[in-house]
């Protein structure tokens, strides 16, 4: 499967051959584009891959319990089939805690001798027990000093946000950032706009789903 896509210059973003087992299981994915410049992420490597190597392994469910791609040694589930910890070799760790519906409670990703711990309460977000937002149905509250700010969700027929614009005054445009997708989530680069602070970029975006950048997973949950 070839996808040339990446703007003012036709090189492949992918050129990807899959191979599967007998069971209709992805068994690996080799990415033959080689271009640095890319950053699809899942499907690079270091390195000569050869055909038998396996990059997917499962459980009896059919849950991915390991993704050598990204170097996902193990990925552990709950009884409603959740991921409940994430092994990164030589990153970390990412654990989730739910509640009996499956809905997520708390993640605490250990990064090195970092650990991040995010604390999801209805609709408020806490990091490290400091909070970041209200989530809201036009968008956000998030807190300024001794005040809050709005921020606003444009989306699309699909429920995914295109643009979130603000009436924070301290930001040189009220426009935050803008999006834009493939059919299966990735965001296009050098399409979207950004403001350059980490601390207003929105996370939940395609399909209303947070990504989830912990470790170099780039998921949506």
């Amino acid at each position: 499967m070839n996808t040339e896509a990446k703007p003012n210059n036709f090189t492949d973003y992918y050129k990807c051959i899959w191979s599967e087992t007998y069971s209709n299981r992805l068994k690996n994915v080799v990415d033959t584009s080689n271009d640095a410049a890319t950053t699809l992420g899942g499907f690079h490597y270091t390195g000569t891959k050869a055909a038998s190597a396996v990059d997917y392994t499962y459980d009896s469910n059919g849950n991915v319990t390991s993704y050598a791609n990204k170097n996902i040694s193990v990925i552990a589930y709950n009884y409603l089939n959740l991921p409940e910890r994430i092994t990164v070799t030589g990153k970390g760790s990412v654990s989730y805690i739910y509640d009996a519906s499956g809905n997520k409670l708390q993640k605490k990703t250990v990064d090195d001798v970092v650990t991040t711990v995010t604390t999801y309460l209805g609709a408020a977000v806490y990091q490290n027990d400091t909070l970041q937002f209200f989530g809201t149905q036009e968008g956000r509250i998030r807190p300024l000093g001794s005040s809050f700010i709005n921020d606003y969700y444009l989306k699309d027929h699909l429920g995914n946000t295109r643009v979130v614009i603000t009436d924070d005054y301290n930001v040189s445009s009220p426009i935050l950032e803008t999006n834009s997708y493939y059919p299966f989530g990735l965001q296009q680069k050098g399409i979207g706009y950004t403001q350059v602070l980490a601390s207003l970029h929105n996370k939940y975006t395609y399909n209303g789903k947070e990504l989830q950048e912990d470790l170099g997973l780039d998921q949506y949950d």
